[in-house]
């Protein structure tokens, strides 16, 4: 079993732009998922959603080098994507 998903959340020490000070936000293992490289290679992930209060973003893990892959993250109506690329 990984360890991940016999610890389903975990807390995260983050500074947000336009913050005064850093903070621990909560960040929750969503699923497993496998991700496309852009090269077509299928990854897999750990989908990790995290809760900024005013606004929301999910991070794709790669399970075998840690890495994020993907992140997507939503504030005042506005998405924003951001895809490691090889």
């Amino acid at each position: 079993m990984d360890k991940l998903l016999s610890a389903p959340h975990f807390l995260m020490l983050s500074y947000e732009l336009g913050t005064p000070a850093s903070a621990y936000y909560k960040l929750i293992v969503q699923r497993k998922e496998s991700l496309p490289t852009a090269s077509g290679v299928m990854v897999n992930c750990w989908v990790l959603i995290i809760d900024y209060g005013p606004a929301t973003a999910t991070f794709w893990v790669s399970k075998k080098g840690r890495q994020v892959l993907k992140a997507q993250d939503a504030f005042r109506g506005i998405t924003r994507y951001k895809m490691k690329l090889y």
